[in-house]
C-alpha cells in the first residue's frame, strides 16, 4: 500500500497541497473538537467550510476518515469510486444498452481507465474524481427517466445527482446540462408520446428534491459568492487551457511525442487509438436515434474544450448561467469519454459478430494494454520535490503555543506536512478565497498581483522577492516565515538557514487585540467556537480576533448578551466595556436549520417515493 500512497497521494498535486490537509482538519475536527467544521481554520485567514465546495462535510464515504489514517483513508476511497465508475459503466452498457456481458466489461474498463480521469488522478483532484464515479449511474438513470419520467426515476435520479453536486459542482453543471439537452432531444424526436403533465410533474419533482438535497451547501455557497474572488475572474481567465490547435489535435489523436509540459492534466483529451477506433465501428453499427444525440454532445464537448480558440465562445461565457464561474473548460470531456466508451462498446460487440470471440479479446487486450502505458506516461510526470529542509517542520511542531499560523513568501510549505502536524498557514492552495483577504494578503505579503490565482501568495510575484510585512502578518497571527532569500523587517528574528531557506520568527504575532489598553487571553480555540478572557478599563475599546469576518459569527460577553459584530476587514471585531470579561465568538450559517430541514425533508421524500413505487409495484391486482 505505501508505493500507492507514494505514487497517488505524495505528488505535490492537489491532493497533497489541499484535500490532505483538509482531510486532516476534518479528522480532528470531529475527534478532537467533537464538532461538525464549519469553519475552517486551517488555512487562509480561515474560511466558511461548508461554503466550500469541496469541503467533506456531507459526502457519507469521507467518514471513513475517523475510522482509518487520512492517507490509508484517501487511498481506499480513491481505488473504491474507481470501482463505483466501472460498477455505473458497466450497469449502463448491460441493462440500458443491453450489450453483451464482455462488451459491458469493456464499457466499463475503457471508461475507468480513460487517460482523461488518470490524468486528475495525477493531478489529485480528489472530489473531482469522486463525482465522475457517479456520472455513468446518473446517465443510466437520466435516460431511463427520460423514457418513463416516473416519480420513482424522478428520486432516484436527485438522489445520485446529489453525491455529483456535492464533490464538484463543475461536474454537476455538466451533468444537468446533458441530462437538459438530452431530454429536449428525446421530446423532439417522440413527440407523438409526450404526456405534458406526466413530464411537468416528473421534472418538477426532481429538480424540488435535487434542489432540497443540495440545500445545506447551496445556500451556503450563494452567500459566499458575495464575497469570493470568483467573481472577479475575467474572459481571459475562463477558458483554461490556453492552446494551440496543433497541441489541441495532438492531445485528442496522438500524444505519445508531447512533452510532459504539453500532455497535462487538463489537456489530456485522447481516449486512447483502439477505444477511438472501436467507437467509431460502434457508431455504424448500433442503429438507434440516440447515437446521433451522443456524437453531437462529443462535437459540442470537443468545440467547448477549445474555449477562446473558437469564437462564439463568448457566447457561452456571456449566457450560460454561472459559466463566468468556470476556469477549465475541458472538464465537459469526461462525460464524452462515457460516451465514448458505449460506442466502443458496439464497437466490440460487431467485432465478435463479424469475426469471433478471440478476435474481440485481442483487441479488448491490445486496448486496454494502450491505455496503461498512457498511465506509465501520465505518472511518469516528475514529483515536485519537498523545498523547505525537515528541520524547520521539526522547529516549529516543537512550540506548544496554539493555533499560530504560518507563511512562506514563495507557498513553499508543504500543507500536506502543515495539515498532519496540526500547523495553521496563511499560505495556501484553495480556489475559493475570500476577497478582503486576498487584497490584505496582498499588502502583507509585499506583493503587487490583481489576478485571479489559486494559489497564493501567486507564482507571478516570486520573482519580484516581496518584502513582507512583520506587523501586518503578524496580525493574522503568522509566528513563523519561511522564505528562500533573506528578510528585512526587523521583527523578523533568524531562527535558523538550511539548503538555501531562511526560517523567522514574527516578534509582531498577536492572535487578538485590543485597540485601547488591556489584556486578552484565548481560554478555548475549536474551529466553530473562540473564547477570549478581557481585562480591561478603557471604554470605548475594540477586541479584534485573527479570524476573517464573515456573516454567521456572533458574540456574547459572559452574561450572555450579544455584542455587536464589526466588519474590520479583513478580521472579526467587537465593541467591549470595562464591564466585559469574557467574550465567546461562535460561527453558524445563517441558513444551517432550515437546509439541513429541507435535506432531510429531501431524504425522507425520496425514500418514501422509492419504497412506495416498489411496494405498489408489488401489490397484487385483483
Amino acid at each position: 500500500m505505501n508505493w500507492l500512497i507514494n505514487l497517488l497521494l505524495h505528488r505535490s498535486n492537489d491532493l497533497s497541497t489541499f484535500f490532505i490537509p483538509n482531510a486532516y482538519f476534518f479528522k480532528r475536527s470531529l475527534l478532537q473538537f467533537h464538532q461538525i467544521p464549519l469553519w475552517n481554520t486551517f488555512q487562509f485567514l480561515s474560511q466558511p467550510y461548508l461554503a466550500d465546495p469541496q469541503s467533506l462535510i456531507f459526502y457519507p464515504p469521507n467518514y471513513l476518515l475517523l475510522l482509518l489514517p487520512v492517507e490509508p483513508a484517501l487511498l481506499i476511497l480513491i481505488l473504491a469510486h474507481l470501482v463505483l465508475a466501472g460498477a455505473g459503466a458497466y450497469f449502463l452498457a448491460k441493462n440500458q444498452f443491453k450489450l453483451s456481458q464482455l462488451a459491458a466489461v469493456f464499457v466499463a474498463l475503457s471508461f475507468t481507465l480513460t487517460p482523461k480521469i488518470f490524468s486528475h488522478l495525477e493531478g489529485g483532484h480528489y472530489t473531482m474524481l469522486m463525482a465522475v464515479a457517479w456520472l455513468p449511474w446518473f446517465t443510466w438513470l437520466a435516460l431511463k427517466f427520460v423514457a418513463r419520467p416516473t416519480l420513482k426515476h424522478a428520486a432516484l435520479l436527485a438522489l445520485v445527482a446529489w453525491p455529483i453536486y456535492l464533490n464538484y459542482i463543475n461536474i454537476a453543471y455538466f451533468a444537468l446540462l446533458f441530462f437538459a439537452t438530452y431530454s429536449l432531444f428525446y421530446l423532439f424526436t417522440h413527440r407523438t408520446k409526450f404526456s405534458f403533465k406526466q413530464y411537468a410533474i416528473s421534472y418538477t419533482l426532481f429538480t424540488i428534491l435535487f434542489l432540497g438535497l443540495i440545500a445545506p451547501n447551496l445556500l451556503a455557497q450563494l452567500e459566499l459568492s458575495d464575497f469570493s474572488t470568483r467573481k472577479l475572474m475575467i474572459f481571459e481567465y475562463v477558458a483554461q487551457p490556453i492552446w494551440s490547435f496543433k497541441l489541441f489535435l495532438q492531445n485528442l489523436l496522438f500524444p505519445y511525442r508531447l512533452t510532459y509540459l504539453q500532455f497535462t492534466t487538463e489537456r489530456i483529451l485522447f481516449p486512447g487509438i483502439g477505444v477511438g477506433v472501436l467507437a467509431i465501428v460502434g457508431w455504424f453499427s448500433w442503429r438507434s436515434k440516440l447515437r446521433w444525440f451522443f456524437i453531437s454532445w462529443i462535437i459540442f464537448s470537443l468545440l467547448f474544450s477549445l474555449g477562446r480558440r473558437i469564437p462564439f465562445f463568448i457566447f457561452f461565457y456571456q449566457f450560460f448561467p454561472l459559466m463566468k464561474w468556470m476556469r477549465i473548460t475541458t472538464r465537459l470531456w469526461i462525460i464524452s469519454n462515457l460516451l465514448i466508451a458505449v460506442f466502443a462498446g458496439f464497437g466490440l460487440a460487431k467485432i465478435r459478430r463479424k469475426f469471433n470471440l478471440k478476435a474481440a479479446w485481442l483487441i479488448l487486450s491490445l486496448s486496454l494494454f494502450e491505455l496503461i502505458g498512457v498511465h506509465i506516461k501520465i505518472f511518469s510526470q516528475p514529483a515536485q520535490p519537498e523545498l523547505l529542509p525537515t528541520s524547520f517542520y521539526r522547529l516549529i511542531a516543537a512550540d506548544q503555543e496554539p493555533n499560530f499560523r504560518t507563511y512562506c513568501t514563495t507557498a513553499c510549505f508543504s500543507l500536506r506536512q502543515l495539515g498532519q502536524l496540526n500547523l495553521n498557514s496563511v499560505s495556501g492552495n484553495n480556489p475559493v478565497q475570500i476577497a478582503s483577504f486576498v487584497d490584505y494578503l496582498q499588502s502583507a505579503g509585499g506583493y503587487q498581483y490583481w489576478h485571479y490565482a489559486p494559489i497564493l501568495p501567486p507564482y507571478q510575484s516570486y520573482g519580484e522577492q516581496p518584502q513582507p510585512s512583520a506587523d501586518m502578518l503578524g496580525k493574522m497571527n503568522v509566528k513563523y516565515v519561511a522564505s528562500p532569500y533573506p528578510l528585512t523587517d526587523t521583527a523578523f528574528q533568524l531562527l535558523k538557514s538550511e539548503s538555501g531557506f531562511y526560517l523567522y520568527q514574527n516578534l509582531s504575532q498577536q492572535p487578538v487585540w485590543l485597540s485601547q489598553e488591556g489584556a486578552v487571553e484565548i481560554v478555548r480555540f475549536s474551529p466553530n467556537v473562540i473564547k477570549i478572557k478581557v481585562n480591561t478599563d478603557a471604554p470605548d475599546n475594540l477586541l479584534t480576533l485573527s479570524q476573517q469576518f464573515y456573516p454567521g459569527w456572533q458574540a456574547v460577553d459572559q452574561t450572555g448578551s450579544l455584542l455587536s459584530i464589526i466588519n474590520n476587514k479583513p478580521f472579526l471585531s467587537a465593541p467591549i466595556t470595562p464591564a466585559t470579561t469574557e467574550v465567546t465568538f461562535s460561527y453558524r450559517p445563517r441558513y444551517l436549520t432550515i437546509s439541513l430541514i429541507l435535506l432531510c425533508t429531501s431524504l425522507f421524500s425520496v425514500f418514501i417515493l422509492v419504497k412506495w413505487s416498489g411496494a405498489s409495484k408489488s401489490t397484487p391486482k385483483n
